[in-house]
């Protein structure tokens, strides 16, 4: 390989990684990825983060379940978060939880799925110890991915612990681990998707942390 043609490829992910920032920042997207084991309220969270409105008022205390079969992408603008007029949009991706199927958004459309992700919102649930102690493996899978890209920045990992209104039990000294962890998480948020609490405070991190302190 030529000097110049080493050259081209050093300098190659760098470009391609400016060329995507410099899109997103001119079209005011910010790429969200809800990661965590089925069933702890990932898409119950996009659902009330987009309407704005808790599930009790949206189903009218009507239980209902929806599973992500692979991968779910929703699109909020950032103004619809909080009563403020502010411009950008940020786009959900919502994978599934079951690591162990066939197919999975993770090995198939990793590319699509993490490529210029901003934020991860890590999510169990209080009623599943597991789905805290699984998401050491989220973290070592995404965290190997972007190790492995170098066109893509390691996003920074929100820990959301939802289901809160069932006033479950729950190990807060592997709570505490997990937000010690490497990547060290930046913010943590306890959530009722039923009930509404905590929404308020993780869509004005949201806002502040990808729109306003940009």
């Amino acid at each position: 390989m030529s000097t110049s043609e080493l050259k081209t490829k050093e300098t190659e992910p760098e470009t391609s990684r400016s060329l995507i920032e410099r899109i997103k920042l001119h079209s005011g997207i910010r790429k969200i990825l809800m990661a965590g084991s089925g069933a702890v309220g990932k898409s119950s969270l996009l659902t009330v983060l987009r309407e704005r409105k808790s599930l009790k008022e949206l189903l009218k205390d009507e239980a209902e379940y929806h599973r992500t079969l692979f991968v779910d992408l929703e699109v909020i603008p950032a103004a619809d978060l909080v009563d403020e007029d502010i411009e950008g949009l940020c786009q959900m991706v919502d994978i599934a939880g079951q690591l162990n199927s066939p197919i999975h958004a993770l090995k198939d459309i990793s590319r699509t799925a993490l490529g210029g992700v901003d934020v991860i919102l890590l999510i169990f649930a209080s009623d599943n110890i597991q789905s805290l102690i699984d998401l050491t493996e989220w973290v070592d899978l995404l965290t190997g991915y972007y190790v492995s890209q170098t066109r893509f920045d390691t996003p920074d990992f929100v820990l959301i612990r939802n289901k809160c209104d069932l006033n479950c039990s729950m190990d807060k000294g592997l709570i505490e681990a997990v937000l010690q962890s490497n990547p060290q998480i930046v913010s943590y948020f306890e959530t009722s998707c039923l009930t509404g609490s905590g929404l308020d405070e993780v869509r004005q991190w949201l806002v502040n942390n990808l729109f306003t302190n940009r």
